[in-house]
């Protein structure tokens, strides 16, 4: 399978979607921003911001639904699948700061 191309500013919008959602301003079932904001915010054409947004529906991220609907967040995040970690009983600061970094990047890649 040939791996996909993506320009920058695509890079950026699904970057830009997937930290509203890992901070948790986008909920399951809330309404995404649509190609257009996306496109303007990011002074791109529609048809990247919509790329953008396609690729995110692939990854299990978003739904697009024609209509009323728009694009909205899934309702169950993340189709690569779970990472769980196991932590020792005590937990310093330090590896808690290494948990919450690998929990970021593992979410910007699409696991839950």
């Amino acid at each position: 399978m040939a791996a996909i191309r993506r320009c920058a500013k695509q890079q950026s919008i699904e970057a830009y979607v997937m930290e509203r959602i890992r901070a948790g301003r986008l909920k399951p079932g809330d309404k995404a921003p649509s190609n257009v904001e996306l496109a303007r915010r990011f002074g791109v054409s529609t048809v990247t911001a919509t790329t953008a947004l396609s690729a995110l529906a692939a990854r299990g991220l978003v739904e697009r639904r024609r209509g009323a609907g728009g694009t909205v967040v899934a309702g169950r995040l993340g189709r690569m699948g779970t990472v769980a970690f196991v932590m020792p009983p005590f937990m310093v600061s330090f590896f808690w700061r290494i948990f919450v970094g690998a929990t970021d990047v593992l979410t910007a890649r699409g696991y839950a």
